[in-house]
């Protein structure tokens, strides 16, 4: 069966902090929705949106006991969740997708995401 929706954990760049990243997601609006209703059914919480118009994004504000995350859309319907200080929720995140039949993961090179110091 194929899950409709993609993702990776990956490190950002130059980091060691983990995220999440979609891929190829029609209709963002409703796939964040659906991201939403999924996570508030394991104890993250809604804390409001944000947005910055100044980089065409919106930043969707969680919360949970470990602390807080953000949902990331862009102008290019790029989705992430970022856990600055916060890896414990993102690791819970990954492990939540894994068992949904809704989410496949890829598999990723982290090396491509360290910068050189060339």
């Amino acid at each position: 069966m194929n899950k409709p929706y993609k993702y990776k954990l990956r490190p950002g760049y130059g980091s060691k902090e983990l995220l999440i990243e979609f891929s190829n997601i029609e209709h963002p609006e409703n796939f964040i929705k659906k991201l939403i209703s999924i996570l508030k059914n394991h104890e993250f919480e809604y804390n409001g949106t944000t947005d910055v118009w100044m980089n065409d994004e919106v930043l969707i504000h969680l919360k949970s006991s470990n602390g807080k995350l953000i949902i990331s859309k862009d102008i290019y319907d790029f989705i992430f969740i970022l856990g600055d200080h916060n890896q414990k929720d993102i690791e819970k995140i990954a492990g939540i997708l894994m068992e949904s039949d809704l989410f496949e993961k890829e598999i990723d090179d982290y090396l491509k995401y360290q910068i050189s110091n060339k």
